[in-house]
């Protein structure tokens, strides 16, 4: 009776816990590691109860070959059934990596979401704490996408916006991957009115929501699924690329930079071309080449990991590796250089 009453004020723990994380607010996640906390604990106490192998095989019924007779025919497939112990490591597993994803909480910038992002997905956890993550770290567009009639995502999200473009709520926490995280990250005002900047920022700001939270989601997959859609991804970074040199060669952006004390002198973002053009690349294309290197680095970085490569190609794979991260370090070093007033 111990054993049961303990297995029930864990799962009670458990959900109270994953109504809290509904609330997508920091108070949601604080009180959901409490909870965590008592349902690991329940855990604790209801493994130790547990009766033995040995106890289950003398109770009657609960023999594997018992009732072979009355089953099916076997599948064509093994399936391995955990044994009590791989079981209750799983769980307690599972209720750790939940934990860790309550840290998203502390984090007050674009960089932090992405170091919260890439720790749960080095994790390897299962699918119910890498689905919180990603639930929580969501922004408005794919609220409103699961919000659309017919969406498998229908009753996953609780926003009330229903609309791509929708703007995120007042209320809406700072840790969200949404437009005030993306001006964050790139010196712009966190909050301006749609056009101060001109259509063609707007735009781009748009697109750079949808490529990061397309990034994010990749990220919170398995390791084979995550590697593949990182590598369709790149299509996105294609995308919002084209939009950045719109919106750094706009005569709003270049007005509005110029006014602020923004320095960036054309070209040097690279080598003129044949034609003796210098490099139009501005300081929110290069943004956007930073991020596809690091997205194009963890996608060579999981082929590695999942033995995907022969000893042949080794070599030029950390070639390409090493050029990836001369490539960040270069447009890291380029947008501190811009010495732009953050937040404008």
């Amino acid at each position: 009776l111990k054993g049961i009453a303990s297995r029930l004020r864990m799962v009670r723990e458990l959900h109270s816990a994953l109504l809290d994380i509904r609330l997508k607010s920091s108070g949601g996640c604080a009180n959901a590691v409490k909870h965590l906390a008592a349902a690991l604990s329940a855990l604790d106490s209801a493994h130790a109860a547990a009766p033995s192998a040995q106890e289950l095989e003398m109770v009657v019924g609960s023999s594997e070959g018992l009732n072979r007779h009355m089953l099916g025919p076997a599948p064509p497939r093994i399936i391995k059934m955990p044994t009590q112990v791989e079981a209750y490591n799983q769980l307690r597993k599972t209720l750790q990596h939940l934990t860790v994803t309550m840290q998203v909480a502390q984090a007050t910038s674009y960089r932090h979401v992405q170091q919260f992002t890439e720790r749960v997905a080095g994790l390897h956890a299962a699918i119910l704490p890498r689905s919180a993550a990603h639930y929580l770290i969501a922004g408005s567009a794919w609220a409103a996408a699961a919000a659309q009639p017919g969406s498998p995502l229908v009753g996953t999200a609780p926003s009330p916006a229903t609309a791509p473009n929708a703007q995120p709520s007042p209320d809406a926490p700072s840790w969200v991957l949404d437009r005030p995280l993306i001006c964050e990250a790139l010196a712009l005002p966190t909050s301006f009115a749609p056009g101060s900047l001109g259509a063609d920022v707007d735009l781009f700001l748009e697109q750079a929501v949808i490529a990061v939270g397309n990034w994010a989601q990749a990220m919170l997959l398995n390791s084979c699924r995550q590697r593949r859609r990182l590598r369709r991804g790149l299509e996105d970074w294609a995308n919002l690329y084209q939009h950045a040199l719109n919106a750094d060669l706009s005569a709003d952006f270049i007005t509005w930079a110029q006014r602020l004390g923004w320095v960036w002198t054309p070209g040097q973002a690279g080598a003129v071309d044949a034609a003796g053009m210098p490099d139009l690349q501005g300081p929110l294309a290069t943004w956007v080449e930073y991020g596809t290197a690091g997205a194009q680095y963890l996608h060579l970085l999981l082929g590695s990991s999942l033995e995907l490569y022969t000893p042949a190609e080794f070599t030029q794979l950390y070639w390409y590796l090493a050029h990836l991260a001369r490539v960040r370090k270069t447009d890291l070093q380029l947008l501190h250089s811009v010495q732009a007033p953050a937040g404008g």
